[in-house]
């Protein structure tokens, strides 16, 4: 459900919160940003839309049907045509995503005996005050709820008093020899032992100097997946 309700919904939403930003932003922050977007697409663009690519294929060759819905016939047809929906699991209740406040990611839109939320992950360890009362409502009316942490279980815990279990992430429910049989070898991969990063987001230079500390202890080469300067790793497929 995730996958299948971001397309029109979670954009128009995202353009009105860009724009707030952008209006009270300084007009020198606005100059600054609009140069590093214009160098990040003359130089970048063509890495960033191969490894696009290299995901949408492997999601149409491994991943079975996928569609998108946006009006509340649809949610009504979804609703019919199935018997039950699951939801999860990847900072899948993280407040600070553009849905937080909509309900979708728990599944509110259909009826309680169809939620299923497999291995829910809040990616906090604390939820704020504001989305307290929300996430209590919501979760309480879930009929079949497990989560991915245990910080993720005392939240729902703090919050309606019930205990939960913890399950595993959905990757995890395939065997290495299961993994193994589609999985490939990178064409670039050292030859040498090396050191492999994959960080969503800025990397502090307090974690970059860790990083290149423990990789000279160890004689280590440094594969950093989610890093645009090392471009060939960076567009590495899901295979990979």
């Amino acid at each position: 459900i995730k996958n299948l309700y971001q397309n029109d919904y979670k954009k128009s939403i995202q353009i009105k919160d860009k724009i707030k930003k952008i209006v009270k932003m300084k007009p020198s922050l606005i100059v600054e940003k609009l140069h590093k977007k214009l160098i990040f697409i003359t130089i970048d663009q063509e890495y960033v839309k191969m490894k696009s690519d290299r995901f949408k294929q492997f999601s149409s060759t491994f991943l079975r049907e996928r569609f998108y819905f946006n009006t509340p016939d649809d949610l009504h047809f979804i609703s019919n045509y199935y018997d039950f929906l699951i939801c999860g699991s990847d900072q899948v209740w993280n407040p600070e995503f553009d849905l937080k406040q909509s309900g979708i990611y728990f599944l509110t839109p259909f009826p309680k005996s169809k939620r299923i939320i497999y291995a829910a992950s809040f990616g906090i360890s604390k939820l704020p005050e504001e989305y307290k009362e929300n996430y209590k409502k919501w979760i309480s009316e879930i009929s079949y709820l497990s989560v991915r942490e245990k910080s993720g279980a005392e939240i729902i815990e703090s919050l309606t008093g019930t205990k939960v279990p913890t399950l595993v992430d959905p990757v995890l429910l395939l065997t290495k020899e299961e993994w193994l049989k589609f999985s490939k070898v990178p064409s670039n991969r050292p030859k040498s032992k090396y050191l492999l990063t994959y960080f969503i987001g800025k990397v502090s230079e307090q974690r970059k100097s860790l990083i290149h500390e423990i990789a000279k202890k160890y004689n280590l080469q440094i594969v950093a997946l989610m890093d645009l300067e090392d471009k060939k790793a960076f567009t590495a497929d899901p295979l990979e």
